[in-house]
């Protein structure tokens, strides 16, 4: 036979006490707003269970929803993250799967936007792919995302910072290790190089 639960009480203030045969249960405010209950409301012991599962996935989302916000980051951040701010493993893997079927979380974008986004900074390619693999992705995973126009682009901005350098330092050298430090390819740096008046010997 299941056993009922009864609310007997509901106090309501930063935090929401929900009083049940005398003992008190703390629900966030927000959560209780989104899944309200009223006093004499009769619950299956299994329900109020899952009430207060829910509400553990609940506050895990918000939390990720805040550091999302902050910056974008990879499954394998976002998981990071929920573990240090000590969530239960199986109630992130809830979360993880509903934000990437939500498409709030999603690898493939990240690696695009991030490629773009280090290119414009005139960073390297080079030095990109090495950043994302700290991140835990795999050459493999970057590589269709090294598309001739992104490739281009960063041709473009290499040359521009060894132009621009050029102007300031007025020494080849630091021209080259400008780009090299910028992690541009041996390749790209031998052509910005030319372009600013420098022909590099070969190996």
């Amino acid at each position: 036979m299941k056993n009922s639960l009864t609310i007997q009480k509901i106090e309501i203030s930063k935090e929401v006490i929900i009083v049940i045969e005398g003992e008190e249960y703390h629900f966030a405010l927000n959560y209780f707003t989104a899944n309200p209950l009223r006093e004499g409301d009769v619950l299956e012991e299994e329900d109020f269970q899952e009430y207060c599962q829910k509400e553990v996935c609940f506050n895990c989302g918000l939390d990720l929803t805040k550091a999302l916000k902050r910056k974008d980051l990879t499954v394998k951040e976002a998981e990071s993250y929920l573990l240090n701010k000590g969530y239960a493993e199986d109630v992130i893997n809830n979360v993880l799967l509903d934000y990437q079927k939500k498409g709030l979380l999603d690898d493939e974008r990240y690696i695009k936007d991030y490629l773009i986004n280090r290119v414009r900074k005139s960073i390297g390619l080079y030095r990109c792919v090495y950043e994302l693999e700290q991140k835990g992705f795999k050459a493999s995973d970057v590589a269709p995302f090294l598309t001739q126009q992104l490739r281009n682009e960063e041709e473009r901005r290499a040359l521009a910072l060894a132009r621009k350098t050029y102007a300031i330092k007025k020494e080849y050298p630091k021209v080259y290790y400008k780009l090299s430090y910028a992690g541009y390819d041996e390749d790209i740096i031998k052509k910005a190089m030319r372009e600013i008046g420098y022909e590099m010997q070969e190996d």
